[in-house]
């Protein structure tokens, strides 16, 4: 028979009771019976039970509050298929019918009543308790598949029930039953109008709250940690303080007060099955993770008191979710993935937010700040939108590293949004949220997060335009055609290889041909023309100048394999076990593969004749990320080996941002500045070595002047004074404004200030100078000076 067990928990619910079995009454289409469970309610609840037939008293015996009395009512009850409702009349039980049709046939495992899909909603809610929940739901997300986890109103099995953890308390008890089976049940969520109680009091207070944070913490197997051994923050300060210099303080102080806060945990925790071995292999890892991290507050100049105590911070944290956790049953992994987004996504934001102005730019991101300082809607070598997002963020925060870098954050959540709603479309939820983990700590995707390049905006883009594209040819949703059309245009404005796209949309407009005589299309070719607009008329402007650069100027270059390069680059990128689950994945996507190996062969195909360059790959592995976010998933093992990839990867990553940031013991840093270490020193240097009324010329393409004219704010030029390329340099200061000029000359090989270089150009030449560039001390690079009179241009 299909009929329903209706557990109602009370507490003083006299004046709501019978208008809710009213309701019911007249809702329910099916066989049912109620069961109240009622604790200990003094104002004639239990009373108005007994005096009806449509009801059964069950008084409540079990501990843990409504988790206890809804756990009771599923003993009790006589029917498989149970709802849980409130009686406060907050949930209307005019839904019941469409809530527990779908777990009657035996489709859904469970039916939410949902307050946040289209239809619901919860009217003359104030701002704090919206707030609250919002929050709440937040910290769910991960762990669910359904939008409103913190229901207190759906329909489920009396087994599920049943197998709720003992230990479960507090008023949640629907998002314990969401996390069963790795939180892979089979869901659906009904629109209902959460309205407030008009009677009795909520029963809603801090310690409810406090429960269910608890409660999520165990879930997510968070231990709660043993906070006195953070008084070892006092010794990591002190060393932080007393040794130089200070990459070897921040190493030795962060390790040894982490030791020490080990060996004080693991005398009080309990036994959680864990060898030492196997303990010491998640802490190590873990805490190197935390001194390169909190080197970024040392580099940014952070007193020791805050960096000590900031670690410690991270230490408990760490003891308490990975090194001594929350025992969880082995068939949980899954689980632990889905949250392991939150310290994932957390570490790699903080890690961004800390070196970005700690570490001093690239050249080549100096070269697009002076793009910003030049806006147009062109320029020689590539579209102007990082120009535009510079500029933006400049005009707010002032020029700084800090500032140049900003929008590449922005740029980072545009990609990790559309990639996560790409991956749960094709796949589910699990392979979005895994997808964002990867999407965070991969090599390429977590420098386009940092280094403010013409990639940060073209990976934004390019994920935007995959997810739509997606619409388009697996959703078929038609008007996903100028989303589409719009994503390529801006990508267009970022770079021009997002034009790599193309080749596998035309492969897949063959498959699918009715789209060829369909409006949408053609309409979404002219919007991306409108946007990329700007870039043609500056090229019409400048001679076509641009286009023939990147296209012309690259196949007639010399002869140059590459092709080695671009696989190596394959497995820096996807790392060797994101190749082998790339190639061995067994859940295809077509569509994923025409966008991950149609640019591939193009690029590898041209890579045996030209050179090519590593970083060209990484926005078109954007496809193949969700492919390997499923793949974690193929067991157990599979999963581990995943897990430790990542942590390497961020490992290696963090480091090397310490090494650049603050210095690692026994470092190396390469004597021609090819790093962004000293440039900042270098600047003042020549600034101070710099005759009045001199020109600083620097011996480069565009890297030495680009970073000049950042760090001393004043004019410098390039090789281009002698004949050689000087890129966008050659726009915006001409040669011919240099007649008669005297010239600083400035570059890192003394052969580069050889006098055949100047002859006919210049009049008189000084004596070359070699100079030392130290930072904190230590000698980081050296450069050559000259000084050169009467400048004469080429006629």
């Amino acid at each position: 028979m299909n009929a329903v067990s209706i557990i109602v928990p009370t507490v003083n619910e006299a004046e709501n009771i019978d208008a809710l079995l009213d309701r019911i009454a007249a809702a329910a289409d099916f066989p049912y019976e109620v069961l109240v469970v009622d604790y200990e309610s003094t104002d004639g609840t239990q009373e108005k039970v007994r005096a009806r037939a449509d009801a059964r008293l069950v008084p409540q015996t079990e501990k843990g509050g409504l988790a206890g009395a809804v756990i009771q009512g599923a003993r009790e009850a006589q029917h498989e298929c149970c709802v849980v409702i409130d009686a406060d009349l907050s949930h209307p039980p005019e839904v019941l019918p469409q809530m527990v049709a779908p777990v009657l046939a035996g489709e859904k495992d469970m039916v939410v009543g949902s307050r946040k899909v289209p239809g619901g909603g919860s009217p003359g809610w104030p701002w704090h308790r919206r707030f609250t929940s919002a929050v709440a739901s937040w910290l769910a997300w991960p762990m669910t598949d359904v939008r409103d986890p913190m229901s207190g109103y759906f329909a489920t099995t009396r087994a599920r029930l049943l197998a709720v953890d003992t230990g479960a308390t507090g008023f949640k008890i629907g998002f314990e039953v969401l996390t069963q089976d790795d939180g892979r049940l089979r869901t659906a969520e009904v629109p209902i109008q959460f309205h407030d109680r008009a009677y009795g009091e909520s029963k809603l207070g801090r310690k409810a709250i406090f429960d269910y944070l608890e409660r999520l913490a165990t879930l997510a197997g968070l231990r709660r940690p043993v906070l006195w051994p953070a008084l070892f923050a006092v010794v990591d300060a002190a060393l932080l303080a007393t040794l130089q210099p200070r990459d070897v303080a921040n190493l030795v102080a962060g390790l040894v007060a982490a030791l020490l806060m080990y060996a004080a945990a693991r005398r009080s925790a309990a036994d959680d099955g864990l060898s030492e071995p196997r303990r010491l292999s998640r802490a190590l890892p873990g805490y190197l993770l935390v001194v390169h991290l909190r080197g970024g507050l040392l580099a940014l100049g952070a007193p020791f008191w805050i960096v000590a105590l900031f670690g410690a911070v991270l230490v408990l944290l760490l003891h308490a979710a990975y090194v001594f956790p929350q025992p969880r049953p082995p068939d949980h992994w899954r689980l632990r993935w889905r949250f392991a987004v939150v310290p994932v996504v957390a570490f790699t934001l903080l890690l961004r937010l800390f070196y970005m102005g700690a570490i001093d730019l690239m050249p080549e991101e100096a070269y697009y700040w002076n793009y910003a300082q030049n806006l147009d809607i062109g320029y020689l070598d590539h579209p102007p939108l990082v120009a535009w997002l510079i500029a933006g963020s400049t005009a707010l925060f002032g020029d700084s590293e800090f500032a140049v870098r900003l929008p590449t954050l922005l740029c980072w959540g545009v990609t990790a949004y559309f990639l996560y709603r790409l991956a749960r479309d094709l796949f589910d939820k699990s392979a979005g949220i895994v997808a964002i983990i990867l999407v965070a700590s991969l090599p390429f995707f977590l420098g386009a997060g940092f280094i403010m390049t013409p990639d940060a905006p073209l990976t934004a883009c390019w994920a935007a335009a995959l997810y739509y594209l997606h619409r388009i040819f697996v959703r078929d949703d038609a008007n996903a055609w100028w989303c589409a059309g719009a994503a390529i245009g801006f990508g267009l404005l970022a770079k021009y290889s997002i034009a790599f796209i193309l080749p596998a949309l035309l492969v897949l407009m063959l498959r699918d041909r009715r789209w060829w005589t369909r409006p949408q299309p053609w309409g979404a070719g002219l919007l991306t023309l409108a946007i990329f607009s700007p870039v043609i008329l500056w090229n019409a402007q400048n001679e076509w100048a641009s286009f023939l650069f990147q296209s012309v100027s690259r196949a007639q270059g010399k002869v140059e394999f590459s092709f080695h390069i671009q696989l190596l680059a394959c497995v820096a990128f996807l790392t060797p076990i994101g190749v082998r689950s790339l190639f061995l994945e067994r859940r295809r996507s077509g569509f994923l593969a025409a966008f991950v190996f149609v640019p591939l062969g193009l690029i590898l195909l041209f890579s045996l004749a030209r050179l090519t360059k590593p970083h060209w790959l990484g926005p078109i592995f954007l496809a193949a990320l969700p492919l390997l976010a499923v793949a974690v998933f193929r067991n157990a093992t599979f999963a581990r080996r995943w897990a430790a990839t990542v942590t390497v990867v961020l490992g290696i990553l963090s480091g090397l941002l310490h090494f650049l940031g603050v210095g690692y013991p026994g470092g190396y840093y390469p004597d021609k500045l090819r790093l962004p270490v000293g440039w900042r020193e270098f600047s003042a240097q020549v600034q101070e070595l710099r005759p009045d009324d001199t020109v600083i010329v620097a011996m480069s393409r565009y890297f030495t002047q680009s970073e000049l004219r950042f760090y001393t704010g004043e004019p410098a030029v390039g090789q281009y004074l002698f004949g050689e390329i000087g890129l966008m340099y050659e726009f915006w200061s001409p040669p011919e404004q240099y007649a008669g000029r005297t010239l600083f000359i400035v570059g890192f090989e003394e052969k580069a200030l050889d006098p055949d270089r100047f002859r006919g150009r210049v009049g008189a030449l000084g004596p070359i100078e070699r100079h030392v560039i130290e930072r904190d001390g230590r000698a980081v690079g050296h450069f050559f000076t000259r000084v050169a009179r009467d400048y004469r241009p080429a006629p």
